[in-house]
Formats: C-alpha cells, structure tokens, sequence
C-alpha cells in the first residue's frame, strides 16, 4: 500500500527527553528500506543543521528530504523544490538588521553562513538549540531559502512594517523566520509526489508538531507521536506512544509495515 514515508526529526526520530535517537527508530527506518519503501525526512531544519545533527550518521540511506520546513526537497539526486528568497529583500534585510546591530543566519539550500558577530540573543538560540554556529561570511549573490534572526520579539513590528512583503515566523524567544513565500512541509511533500508519481493514497508521514499538520494534508495517513501536540493528533490517522517509547517502532507496526 505505502511506496513512501516521511518522517519529522526533531521529537520524532531524535529523542531529546533522552538526547538519543532511539535504537528501535533507527532499526525500523532501516527495515523499510529493505522493504523496498522511499524513506525521506521532513523537518524545520536546514540542511546544514540536519548534517550537523548527525542524521546522515545513522547508516540510513535516506531517499531525499525536505528541509527549512518545506522550502527545499530534494530527491532521486535532484531538487524538487526551492523556495528562493529575492536578493534585493536579502540584502535590504541584512542592512536593517546591521543598523540594529542585530545578527542573523542565511540559510542557502545546503549551507548556511552567519553575517554578523555573535550577539546575546544569537548565543541563546544556540545554547538552547545546541545549535553548531555557522561560519561567518557575507551574502554574494547565493540562492537563499530564507533568514533566522537573532532579536526579541520588541522589534518585530518593526521589520514587518519595513519588509511587509516577507513572511516571519516566530518561533523562539530570541530568534524568527523570515522567508519570501511561505514554507509548508505539506507542499515540499507534495512536490516528492509529484516528481515519483506516486499518489496520496500511497505516502504515510510521521510527525509531531503544529508544523507537521500540512504534511499530514498531503500524505495517505500520518502517525502523530504520543507526546505531539493535541491540535496535531487531532488530525492523525493514529497516534502513537510517545518518542522514548518506540513511537515509531509502534506507528509502522500499527500499519503492519513492520
């Protein structure tokens, strides 16, 4: 029935409770895999975060992934999508935030570089994130996905009203999103559909967060992790039990795919 599964990182295949990727998760990924069955990961993060994080360590052999929260997929060796940021906006960004004496992260589509010196709301970011800080440079011109800004939620306003044509997500106490169209995990998700041919019907995703409801939109059935969210296992298919507990161990059994 399924030719393909997605799958959320963070509280969904990391256990940060335990600060593991639990054995049963990573054994079950594998177990598809020789099944014959596309295995490919949805997350928040960019790309240079995942590598950082250790998820290409695992001894997967991931089909492809959707990173920056749906602002880029990528599989079968080729991009399926990028969400691009202008580079005017970019550079007018980059320029407000200096006379703010603000920093911030470029996230290009598999790098990411830090423009500014280390302030003490991007120390925090890190700290609590456990974040690898990228290194410094300046935009030149590259493809950029989107902006993580380093700044209290005191200056939103102001940024909205000086850039009222891009997109900010809050997310964090000293750090938010900025891109130039939305990213959804659901549309990245369709993308990868798209590009194998495969229907709906036939995808089933894993996730837990309030940004994994539009992966849940676009795939067949989708497993909610025991510890989620509620307004995301308000939309799952079946809700299984939590990360530390072999959550997706007991969501692809439940599916008898293991």
């Amino acid at each position: 029935m399924f030719k393909i599964a997605f799958f959320d990182i963070d509280w969904t295949l990391f256990d940060h409770k335990n600060h593991v990727w639990p054995k049963s998760a990573v054994s079950s990924l594998k177990a598809l895999k020789e099944k014959g069955i596309k295995v490919v990961l949805c997350t928040a993060r960019p790309y240079h975060s995942m590598e950082a994080f250790g998820v290409f360590d695992l001894g997967i052999d991931f089909d492809g992934y959707i990173s920056s929260a749906g602002g880029v997929a990528y599989c079968d060796g080729v991009f399926a999508l990028k969400n691009l940021m202008k580079g005017t906006d970019v550079i007018s960004f980059c320029n407000k935030a200096k006379e703010k004496s603000l920093t911030l992260e470029l996230v290009e589509v598999t790098t990411r570089k830090l423009v500014f010196p280390l302030t003490e709301y991007s120390n925090t970011f890190y700290e609590a994130f456990h974040e690898v800080v990228p290194p410094m440079g300046k935009y030149e011109g590259e493809e950029v996905v989107g902006i993580n800004l380093f700044a209290p939620d005191s200056v939103d306003k102001e940024f909205m009203d000086a850039f009222p044509q891009l997109i900010y997500s809050r997310y964090f106490e000293t750090a938010v999103d900025v891109m130039g169209t939305p990213h959804l995990k659901g549309l990245a998700v369709k993308s990868v559909l798209e590009h194998y041919g495969y229907k709906k019907e036939e995808a089933i995703g894993f996730g837990d967060d309030l940004q994994d409801i539009s992966m849940a939109e676009h795939v067949g059935s989708f497993v909610c992790m025991g510890q989620g969210k509620d307004e995301v296992k308000k939309i799952a298919t079946y809700v299984s039990t939590p990360v530390w507990e072999d959550g997706v161990y007991d969501g692809l059994r439940h599916f008898k795919l293991l």
